[in-house]
């Protein structure tokens, strides 16, 4: 699917440098763990750090953070089917992801859009089963459903927004004018935007 980007299993090392990158799977699971509150404070700051993120870049910090909710509620099939499902898309965006930021990958304009078709629908997936455990969730796991809002939420915020960017990019494909070439890396301000390099402006710049 992605050319000759390598999309092997993450180390334990590149999971981790992933989820430092992104910061809000770290606290995802500090607060299950008890480690950290889950109060008004840190539900709006979970909102406006993913809030910020392109919808590209929102998937795989979703994704990654639903790993950790998905394996603290595997007792219920619905949690271990986020689990999984979560693995599936933080296997296959992840090596994406670090190759490009370390500049060990190219994708031309095909592979660009390839890519940017599936992501409304992970985004879609994501939201689904975050929502759909949120509700199965009991009193006893009051932290894991407040997540699960949180985060299916921001996923199906940005499913919206790409499948925006998408019809967009469609109608520019039908006319003349010049596309903003892959290639370029200009910076996008804020830490907690970290879109797909090379090729962030023309798939989901704001």
């Amino acid at each position: 699917m992605w050319g000759d980007v390598i999309t092997n299993p993450l180390s334990h090392k590149e999971l981790a440098a992933l989820h430092a990158k992104f910061v809000v799977p770290l606290v995802v699971q500090d607060m299950l763990r008890g480690l950290e509150p889950l109060d008004d404070v840190a539900e709006y700051s979970m909102h406006d750090i993913l809030g910020e993120l392109q919808p590209d870049t929102a998937l795989l910090c979703v994704a990654l953070s639903a790993q950790h909710v998905g394996a603290h509620t595997a007792h219920i099939p619905i949690g271990k089917t986020l689990q999984i499902r979560a693995e599936r898309i933080v296997d296959e965006y992840g090596p994406l992801w670090l190759a490009y930021e370390q500049g060990r990958a190219q994708m031309d304009d095909a592979a660009v859009a390839d890519l940017l078709t599936h992501i409304p629908e992970d985004l879609e997936e994501m939201g689904d089963l975050l929502l759909a455990l949120c509700g199965e969730l009991e009193e006893d796991h009051a932290i894991s459903a407040i997540l699960c809002d949180i985060l299916g939420a921001e996923a199906h915020m940005h499913m919206e927004f790409a499948e925006m960017q998408l019809e967009k990019l469609a109608l520019l494909d039908s006319e003349p004018p010049e596309l903003p070439s892959t290639a370029q890396n200009e910076p996008v301000g804020g830490d907690n935007v970290v879109p797909f390099p090379q090729y962030r402006k023309q798939s989901m710049a704001r």
